[in-house]
């Protein structure tokens, strides 16, 4: 069994093209099942970025292939990404 603060320390990649995508920021869980059903992950390439404002990725969990040691390997031809802004507040 993993925790969230485990999965939060894996870098997802893209399985294919080995690209990077981030870390796990956040998960969506079916509330009447209990299970999760999506990984929110910060894109990599948008953290910090100047108008405080970063994107985030929806990986349904379907799209996992594995979770290994160091990093969570998704599945990159059947992704459909959800792509959000949500602004950070910094006080």
């Amino acid at each position: 069994m993993l925790t969230l603060s485990e999965l939060q320390r894996k870098e997802v990649v893209m399985m294919h093209t080995g690209e990077k995508l981030g870390y796990i920021d956040d998960l969506e869980i079916d509330e009447q099942d209990g299970v999760i059903t999506s990984i929110i992950v910060l894109d990599r390439h948008m953290k910090g970025s100047f108008f405080n404002k970063i994107q985030e990725i929806v990986i349904d969990w379907d799209q996992i292939v594995t979770i290994g040691a160091d990093i969570i390997l998704i599945n990159q031809e059947e992704i459909t990404e959800k792509v959000e802004e949500k602004e950070i507040n910094t006080d």
